[in-house]
């Protein structure tokens, strides 16, 4: 019997499978090569500061430091590399925003992280106010995915299909489905797990995404731009620009057209569009990542909601899914709103295993 079924090999079923393998647990992941899911348009930027408010994506060190810990863990077990640093540059569009940045500046957390900007006006169109911000951490998305889908190829680990909760069966026990017995089932699908009938209680508001991918020998290959949206190198001469925002498939087009004018507009540099790139961001209406149970099925699990940060949210709650498999308790819906609001995911080292539990760090077990 497998200790569980994983559904769904993007970011987080990725992370959970390969927190699972490490520390000796016997799981298999089935994946149906989802071709629009948010994984495969994800940035991996690791900002300190993310939005128009200049957010701070983590308020605790030791967050950062488990973050990127699991990736470099990951990069000796998958024996690639895929973890790149950039300086990013920042271009605040409005006045609020460059209130927002003094704010910041006060924050002895941040303040270390916020540099004077060069000159950029040959670049792009200077805004109202930038700064920089050294040594960015990014994941190379793709990269990381097709290194996780070999390596399970190569453990045995992967099955190419997709699961239907008609042919799924749960006892008090086990899970099955296809002939196949888990401890537990974890589903990590992204935006398809909307209608999911194991978890009602989710509520989606997928937002649609387009990238656009970008060629110019004239752009630095170190840097990472941001005027709201970011500009990103992949390859030399390579980047990626986005990206658009759609609630309605009837505003795609308009909103892709949009975004070519606004590379157009901020460019002041010869680039040219070479394709572009469809996700849809898994994002809920209690607008944070969730990982829980199934209040009648409690050996099916699922991680969802990630929205835009998923290469952030990924290792933590995964951590998180990863200790509940080793314990007896299970948080269900509502319970989990409890405790998995993004300021106590941020403040990770204080986030509860269980209700009554003492905080555990999971992640100890991957490093």
């Amino acid at each position: 019997m497998h200790d569980a079924i994983i559904v769904g090999q993007g970011i987080a079923g990725s992370v959970l499978a390969l927190m699972c393998k490490k520390n000796g647990l016997n799981v298999v992941v089935v994946d149906d090569g989802h071709k629009t899911s948010s994984s495969m348009v994800s940035a991996g930027i690791m900002t300190p500061l993310t939005g128009p408010r200049l957010s701070p994506l983590w308020t605790h060190e030791r967050t950062r430091d488990l973050v990127m810990g699991v990736y470099a863990d990951a990069q000796v077990q998958l024996k690639a590399s895929f973890i790149r640093s950039y300086r990013l540059v920042r271009l605040l569009e409005s006045e609020q925003e460059r209130q927002f940045l003094k704010k910041r500046q006060s924050d002895p957390l941040l303040a270390g992280w916020v540099l004077p900007a060069t000159d950029w006006s040959h670049v792009c169109a200077p805004g109202n106010a930038q700064f920089e911000m050294s040594c960015v951490n990014r994941i190379d998305a793709p990269l990381f995915l097709a290194a996780c889908r070999q390596y399970f190829k190569d453990n045995g680990m992967l099955i190419q299909g997709s699961v239907a909760a008609k042919d799924v069966r749960a006892s008090a026990s086990a899970v099955t489905w296809q002939g196949l017995s888990a401890k537990h089932m974890i589903f990590c699908q992204g935006a398809v797990g909307e209608g999911n009938p194991f978890f009602p209680e989710l509520e989606f508001r997928n937002v649609q995404g387009h990238v656009l991918k970008v060629v110019s020998p004239h752009l630095p290959n170190g840097t990472i731009f941001n005027h709201g949206k970011w500009l990103c190198p992949t390859t030399p001469g390579e980047f990626l620009y986005g990206a658009s925002t759609v609630r309605h498939d009837s505003d795609a087009p308009i909103k892709l057209a949009e975004l070519r004018a606004s590379l157009r507009s901020f460019l002041n540099v010869e680039a040219h569009i070479i394709g572009t790139v469809l996700g849809v961001r898994p994002c809920l209406k209690h607008a944070h990542p969730m990982a829980f149970f199934s209040r009648q099925y409690t050996r099916i699990g699922c991680i969802n909601g990630f929205r835009g940060q998923g290469m952030f949210y990924a290792p933590i709650m995964a951590s998180w899914m990863y200790g509940q498999l080793l314990e007896s308790s299970r948080i269900t819906f509502p319970e989990a709103l409890k405790y998995q609001k993004l300021d106590d995911l941020k403040r990770y080292p204080k986030f509860p295993n269980g209700m009554d539990s003492k905080p555990r760090l999971y992640a100890n077990h991957v490093g």
